[in-house]
């Protein structure tokens, strides 16, 4: 069996397909350019326990921020008090969690 088509109908198939592509494609582009190009945020120490870890300070102090790799930045904190001010990007402490995270067989393995 053999199947000739004109030209104007391979044209017409052909549009249909980008057509359909695009329409498939286009907003899962759009919302990982959204994604990548959002800004990160420094949340406080309250903020990253109660809205990303979802737990108490003093369970945040003892199982997360007492870790030597925990991700944080010491900003200065007012002129002439020799304080710094404790910030936590999100990305990394989200990113930080994520390489945390493993199964039981991989801990025990």
């Amino acid at each position: 069996m053999k199947i000739e088509l004109e030209q104007s109908d391979i044209e017409r198939i052909t549009n249909d397909v980008i057509a359909n592509v695009s329409a498939a494609l286009i907003p899962k582009i759009q919302e990982m350019i959204s994604v990548l190009s959002s800004q990160d945020q420094l949340l406080t120490k309250k903020e990253v326990y109660e809205g990303i870890l979802k737990c108490t300070a003093r369970t945040a102090e003892e199982l997360y921020f007492s870790q030597p790799d925990f991700p944080v930045f010491e900003l200065p904190g007012r002129p002439g008090s020799g304080k710094t001010q404790q910030r936590f990007s999100r990305r990394a402490v989200e990113a930080w969690i994520a390489q945390k995270n493993c199964t039981r067989a991989e801990r025990i393995g």
